[in-house]
Formats: C-alpha cells, structure tokens, sequence
C-alpha cells in the first residue's frame, strides 16, 4: 500500500530531520493519518518553537537579505512568509493530533488558506495602499504603509448596512476584515433528539445495553456524534459493538465511547454493545449518555442510565477475595465465643452454688 510505506519512509527519516520546516510538514502528515509516531514528531516540533512572551512561533534558517536590489521590500518586521508558513503546519499539526476527526473544519481550512497564502504575501519594493469603504453615510478612509504595516485599523458604525463597498489603490498586500455584531432573543431549548438507554442485561461483571437515537426536527440531522459514558471499572467490548450503516467511526477517550454518525433520522438508530469489568469498582453512579449534531452542538440530548445491581453493590461483591470476612468462619467464630462465656458463667454458678451450700452446712453443724 502506497500510503503505508510513504509513512513507513517518514518514520525512518524522522530522527535525521533537522530542518524545521521539513519537520512540521512530517509531523502534520503524521497526525492526518493517526501514526503513534506524530506524537514524537510533535514533541520535537515543539522543542524547536520560539517563546517571545506570550507569544509562540516557529523560525526557519536565518537568510540574509539580498544587497543591491532596489526593488526589495524590507518588512518592518523580522517575520518571514516561510515563518508564517512553518507556524502555520505547526498549528495544523496540533488540531490534527488532538482530534483530527472531531476538529473544527473551518478552523482547519483557515490554517491551510494561511500555509498557502504566506508564500504569496510579497509586497514587492513598496507597501502603500489607500483603502475606501462605502456603506451609507458610512465611509472611513485607511492607509497601510510599511511604517504602520503591523498597527491595526479599525473603524465602528452602530448601523448594519445592506451593502459595502471597498476600493483600493497603490501598491502591495494589505488584509480587511469586516464584522459584524448583533444580540438575538434567547430561544427556548428543547432536545432535538429523542434518545433511550436500555441495560438488556445487568450483572457484576457484564452489561449489555442498547441505545436508540432518533432526529425529531423535519428530515435527518447533519453529521452526529454519540458520547456514551463507561461505569468506573467497565471498558467497552468494541467487538460487541452492532450499528447501522450509518455509523462511521468509533473510538473511546477519557472513559468514554465516541461515535461517528453521517446523520441520525426520524427512524431509531440504534447501537448495541457489551460492556465487561476491568477493575474493581462498588457502588456506581449514573453516566451519562449524549447525542448532538457535530456542526450544530446546540442541537442535542442527554439522559443517563445506571446499573441498578452495581448500584448496590459492595466491595465484597465485586471482589470476594479481597479481605472480606467469611461469614461461616466467623459465625463459627462467634459461636465458640458464646460456648466459653456461656461455660464460663456455668463453672462460676457451680462454684457459687457450691460454696453456699458448704456454708449452709458448716452453719448446721
């Protein structure tokens, strides 16, 4: 498999790679395609970063400027595109390993747009630019040069208009952001699925169980992820794990199994799974079980299940050997307890009876 052994040649370069921006693009290779080994490729991008304050970046080799060149255009600052572009997989890198299904796709294709953006932010000999906004009565006036190339502009009108318009003229690269603000009534929440948690069987040491999720809006959700929480000293038997067609992806973080969905309808879509103890653990609280829309978090449900005999269960349940008394022996025990104290008044009774009936006679005589 092309795929397998192109990662395969990336591993083995790996501990030779000095270069920093060689490294973030075979780290970010790495963490896309899940390899264990991005988090050493990471661990060594990381130690290469640059702490100004609070500020972090990469740098690539220091490059002289060229002599001569009057067309050249000195930023007036130190960072270079190729800088911007190392940072740039730097951060991509991170969004990829921490979770590079469950990440923000917009954010990942705004870091991508600025990787491919940087080496074509050149000014050329000159940076002057005359930008012209039009909105109404609305009509602020900016200047970028190099000498303010790195102070932020900004102008505010309290009314939204229909339209905008932006003119510029001059020479050079310059960024406009227009934003835009505005307060909505808070709408009432209701749950935008109908979600279910039966335990099918409940024991010690197995629990089987099957969830029903199902869309009660017109249609069929967008992408949807399931959060299921594992009872303390349970794993999940992913062999046990039966879904629909549907489900896409599963994996488990942090005590609990994530599932991928492409869309949940208005008819049940059902998951069933086992459950098997690892550790043990008495007296369980209830987890919690949670489905949402991954583009639209708000529209989502929760409900809990618990295990009604790990509720009350004890230690001595769930670990017969580990300490606990064995009732037999102690009533046996408690038994030979009470055959001495009971032998003991005996023999003290007989010793009174017996004194007291000497004394009687001695006093006859």
């Amino acid at each position: 498999d092309a795929q397998v052994k192109a990662l395969d040649y990336l591993k083995q370069q790996l501990p030779s790679i000095t270069d920093t921006y060689v490294l973030a693009i075979v780290s970010y290779a790495l963490a896309l395609a899940g390899d264990p080994a991005s988090t050493s490729a990471l661990a060594r991008l990381e130690s290469k970063a640059v702490v100004e304050g609070k500020m972090k970046y990469w740098r690539g080799p220091a490059t002289s400027l060229p002599v001569n060149t009057g067309y050249y255009w000195q930023r007036p600052y130190s960072g270079s595109a190729s800088d911007v572009e190392i940072t740039s997989y730097a951060l991509l890198t991170y969004a990829a390993s921490r979770n590079y299904v469950d990440g923000l796709g917009d954010t990942i294709i705004a870091l991508q747009a600025l990787s491919e953006f940087a080496p074509l932010a050149n000014s050329g000999d000159s940076l002057d630019v005359e930008v012209d906004v039009t909105a109404g009565s609305f009509t602020p006036h900016f200047t970028v040069t190099k000498g303010n190339a790195l102070v932020l502009q900004s102008a505010e009108t309290k009314t939204v208009p229909d339209s905008l318009t932006v003119s510029a003229t001059g020479s050079g690269v310059a960024l406009l952001q227009v934003d835009v603000f505005f307060n909505v009534e808070a709408e009432v929440e209701e749950p935008a699925f109908e979600l279910h948690v039966n335990l099918t069987k409940d024991t010690l040491n197995l629990l089987e169980m099957e969830m029903c999720a199902r869309w009660l809006a017109a249609g069929s959700s967008g992408m949807a992820v399931q959060e299921v929480g594992i009872p303390s000293g349970f794993e999940v038997d992913t062999e046990s794990l039966l879904g629909p067609y549907t489900l896409k992806r599963k994996e488990t973080e942090n005590s609990k199994l994530v599932l991928y969905f492409d869309e949940i309808s208005g008819i049940p879509t059902c998951v069933r799974m086992s459950m098997l103890r690892t550790r043990m653990v008495a007296k369980s609280k209830p987890v919690a079980v949670r489905v949402y829309d991954y583009y639209e978090p708000d529209n989502q449900a929760t409900t809990f299940y618990e295990s009604a005999v790990l509720k009350g269960s004890s230690v001595c349940d769930v670990c017969p050997d580990c300490g606990c008394p064995d009732l037999g022996k102690l009533l046996q025990g408690e038994s030979k307890i009470l055959l001495k104290l009971l032998s003991d008044h005996l023999k003290l009774s007989y010793k009174m009876e017996k004194r007291t009936i000497r004394s009687s006679l001695s006093q006859n005589r």
